[in-house]
């Protein structure tokens, strides 16, 4: 079931099978994008064509955020929990342990994917680890595209895992879907939280929809303004929404 949040398309789905649908897809080399939608994403597909666009062809598009979550709930009358990226990668590849599961971690930096690498191994040893790039934050060449595009499909990867930030790394899903034979996840900032280069919010915040604040806390600079724009225009479009459904 998908229903619709501002512009873009949520499922509503909770993790046991949100996991289940993505290993089917990777088991049998499917080429589909998975996205992880909160506040910020939705807000800035409402404002971008082209991003809106890329969301809305995701296979799978997951709350990541209570706001959404919440707002889920209410208008359509649904249970439906949040779905984090970095929850899911966690989840998932503790499921992985029924099956052979082969990944591939795209994006960040090579000193955060050695950390990660590492902590897979550590903790997940069931888990193998087929490539890893960590691409230039620069424009490249076709050629050096296709190059990375077939590095990929020859490693027989199930998953492929995708750290890039938002909106970039869900554009690239949708610039490359068909093209990679695997599922694609879009997962941001769950390279450095897993692999310990950043912490994260204590679990008591997660539970009670805090992890937010605690971000705020440790990057104000860097997310204060962001933070305060897209709450801001969500509460107005949740505002707007009653409103329209009240008349």
């Amino acid at each position: 079931m998908r229903v619709n949040v501002y512009s873009t398309k949520i499922d509503v789905i909770d993790m046991a099978c949100s996991i289940t649908q993505v290993a089917r897809w990777g088991q049998a080399h499917e080429s589909r994008a998975i996205n992880f939608c909160n506040v910020h994403s939705i807000i800035t597909a409402s404002e971008s064509v082209e991003f809106s666009q890329a969301l809305n062809r995701g296979d799978l598009n997951l709350p990541d955020g209570a706001p959404i979550a919440g707002f889920v709930k209410k208008k359509y009358g649904v249970k439906q929990r949040r779905i984090s990226g970095p929850d899911f990668m966690v989840e998932y590849f503790h499921a992985a342990k029924k099956w052979h599961e082969k990944i591939y971690l795209y994006g960040n930096t090579e000193s955060v994917l050695k950390k990660l690498i590492q902590k897979i191994h550590k903790d997940f040893p069931w888990i193998e680890i087929v490539g890893h790039y960590a691409p230039p934050y620069c424009a490249v060449a076709q050629q050096e595209e296709n190059k990375w595009i077939a590095e990929i499909n020859n490693s027989k990867a199930n998953t492929l895992w995708v750290s890039l930030g938002c909106p970039k790394q869900e554009l690239w899903l949708a610039l490359h879907k068909d093209k990679i034979n695997c599922a694609m996840l879009a997962v941001g900032a769950a390279f450095p939280l897993i692999a310990g280069e950043i912490p994260r919010a204590p679990q008591w915040m997660r539970e009670h929809s805090l992890e937010w604040a605690y971000r705020l806390y440790r990057e104000p600079r860097r997310l204060i303004g962001r933070y305060f724009y897209t709450n801001l225009c969500f509460l107005l479009f949740i505002l707007k929404d009653y409103f329209a459904q009240s008349k």
